[in-house]
């Protein structure tokens, strides 16, 4: 293969790779910002897997995204995420297996797909939304567990701006002529 062709294709083999370097970066971002949109707004929000509770269609490292679900259309069977009474900073993602709609209220029996049995506590659903399980993400709960912390929350700013910085320095650096892209230039013999 001539030398002239060698330059042009690395030199587009390079072009292309930095265009899709930057997609990337640009769709992660994406993602990323409609996560915490929806968080903020509590149109939705990211819950971790960390238990093997609800396998096999929930793995431990998987994301579950819920959302609010009025308390009177909680049925059996749906996924649900709640705090068992007394525990309010755990959550635990489990099916309905048994609803108590009496005296005004509602109370939910639930229990994990992998277990023999159902979840010793009866949870009485205050206010007017439960938190339903509507998706399921494999494998990136413990990528969202590191990000909730205030380092990750941290890492994940740095490693943003760090990458906006490092695509704005690139597009703007001159670019080196590098001794394969150089076109000879013809000479007249004579």
């Amino acid at each position: 293969m001539p030398e002239l062709v060698k330059g042009r294709l690395r030199g587009l083999t390079l072009k292309v790779t930095g265009v899709l370097t930057v997609a990337a970066v640009l769709a992660a971002a994406a993602v990323l910002a409609l996560v915490a949109a929806g968080e903020l707004l509590g149109t939705w929000h990211v819950e971790p897997i960390l238990t093997g509770s609800m396998r096999p269609g929930i793995q431990p490292g998987d994301v579950v995204l819920i959302s609010p679900e009025p308390v009177a259309a909680v049925r059996m069977g749906q996924i649900v995420a709640i705090h068992p009474p007394g525990t309010a900073a755990e959550t635990v993602v489990h099916r309905v297996v048994e609803v108590d709609r009496q005296s005004g209220s509602t109370a939910i029996r639930t229990k994990g797909d992998a277990n023999n049995v159902g979840d010793a506590w009866t949870a009485r659903l205050h206010g007017k939304s439960a938190f339903r399980v509507r998706a399921v993400i494999p494998r990136v709960g413990y990528l969202a567990v590191a990000a909730h912390s205030r380092f990750g929350q941290l890492a994940v700013v740095g490693v943003l701006v760090g990458a906006g910085l490092w695509m704005g320095a690139a597009a703007l650096w001159p670019r080196r002529p590098e001794a394969d892209d150089a076109v000879p230039t013809p000479t007249a013999i004579g």
